[in-house]
């Protein structure tokens, strides 16, 4: 998304990724004009080379999931639910920082508050659950996964309020 809209305005955008990102995910980011720094392991490696990079060349940082407006974006996958002729019950999200189920449960709950929106983690990054554990973000080991978009050692801070105020289950 970053790379996309960047694109289309004419910005630069720089996507730092972990070193073991599918390519898939590598060649449709550069694809859409962003350009890609494969760092680190993990995505909090990744992470940590980002900001740098910001503070260093003035970059506006855009988080990955911890960021009221990415948080938003992603509610626009709990609206197309919505728009759908079938009622939902509950739905079930995937959990890796926290962003898309933060997004989706605001977004139908504030539409149709009975659902119950259930978020899943892998059972070796569960960071959510961790989280809601402490009653913080808390790092913890990560172990490979297939889902690697959900592999973070630590959720975020805003992502974290927002599970415990509408998630109804992790």
């Amino acid at each position: 998304g970053v790379a996309y809209h960047a694109t289309r305005l004419g910005i630069r955008s720089v996507i730092v990724m972990p070193k073991q990102t599918p390519l898939i995910k590598v060649t449709n980011t550069r694809e859409l004009g962003g350009e890609v720094i494969l760092h680190g392991t993990s995505y909090d490696e990744s992470l940590t080379l980002a900001r740098q990079l910001a503070a260093e060349q003035g970059f506006t940082f855009v988080h990955a999931f911890d960021d009221d407006a990415v948080i938003a974006g992603q509610g626009t996958i709990g609206l197309e639910l919505l728009e759908e002729e079938t009622k939902f019950d509950a739905v079930v999200v995937p959990i890796g920082g926290g962003g898309v189920i933060s997004g989706v449960a605001v977004a139908m709950k504030t539409l149709q508050p009975d659902i119950r929106i259930i978020g899943v983690e892998p059972e070796h990054a569960a960071a959510m659950r961790a989280a809601l554990l402490t009653g913080q973000p808390t790092e913890i080991t990560i172990e490979p996964t297939i889902a690697d978009g959900l592999a973070v050692k630590r959720t975020g801070v805003h992502t974290l309020e927002v599970v415990r105020q509408y998630v109804d289950e992790v």
